[in-house]
């Protein structure tokens, strides 16, 4: 078992190595490969950073600190997106984006290496078996699914078309 502390490290870095390949990559199919590797390190990142966010506040505190810890990926969709439509350019986004990933990277390596992990019994209690689990996450993932469809849409409306297919990453 990898210490979470280490492995947010890691996976930040393996983002940063997979972002700064996209950025040199040559052809379409090595742009895509490093995205896609890109996005397996993201999903482990943020699969993991809000539990650990919890489990390292002092009592009375995790809801902060989980609220701070999952602002930043609202932030990279309310400013990053329109922010790289306005900049127009694609290589100027992804060598920002790198850089933003090198201070978390280097950052991560002194987050504690692990944290005592909840009482066993603890684990999945409130949800099993408690009625309307199931739509409860449809719902959310619903509203996810609008909410980034409605940012694209409306971004590509409200910026010129080039710098518009530039922030999402088109060639």
């Amino acid at each position: 078992s990898v210490p979470r502390g280490r492995l947010i490290a890691m996976s930040a870095a393996v983002f940063l190595l997979a972002t700064f390949a996209s950025l040199l990559a040559v052809d379409v199919a090595a742009h895509l490969i490093s995205r896609a590797v890109a996005g397996i390190a993201a999903g482990l990142l943020w699969s993991i950073v809000g539990a650990f966010a919890y489990r390292i506040a002092p009592s009375g505190r995790g809801a902060a600190y989980l609220a701070t810890a999952l602002f930043g990926s609202t932030l990279s969709v309310a400013v990053g997106i329109p922010g790289v439509a306005a900049l127009g350019s694609w290589t100027i986004s992804m060598a920002g984006l790198c850089g933003l990933l090198l201070v978390v990277s280097l950052l991560a390596w002194s987050l504690p290496r692990d944290v005592p992990a909840p009482p066993r019994s603890a684990v999945g209690a409130p949800t099993r078996g408690a009625p309307g689990v199931v739509l409860h996450l449809a719902v959310v993932m619903a509203l996810a699914a609008a909410s980034h469809s409605a940012t694209a849409t409306f971004t590509t409306l409200l910026v010129p078309s080039g710098a518009a297919a530039l922030a999402f990453g088109a060639l």
